[in-house]
């Protein structure tokens, strides 16, 4: 199945930018008075961005799962009298 650009948004937007950034780079240059390569660049940054976001976000949920398990074993273990 061929995603669509709406569902790659959608679901991956780190992909989207990078496939709409390649589209963009792909257009005929004659007669265009926008810059398609900054557009583009600027795209990627965007997904790049999110892409950062999301690894710091889940570095921060695993971090604080482990703390908590760690701070359950030990009052578990004081309540065990080890």
């Amino acid at each position: 199945m061929t995603e669509t650009p709406d569902s790659l948004y959608e679901e991956d937007f780190y992909a989207w930018t990078r496939q709409q950034a390649e589209l963009l780079r792909r257009l005929p240059t004659i007669g265009n008075e926008f810059d398609p390569e900054h557009i583009a660049e600027e795209i990627e940054d965007l997904g790049r961005s999110e892409l950062r976001v999301a690894q710091v976000t889940l570095r921060t949920h695993h971090r604080a799962f482990s703390q908590a398990r760690i701070f359950r074993a030990r009052r578990t273990r004081r309540s065990l009298g080890r």
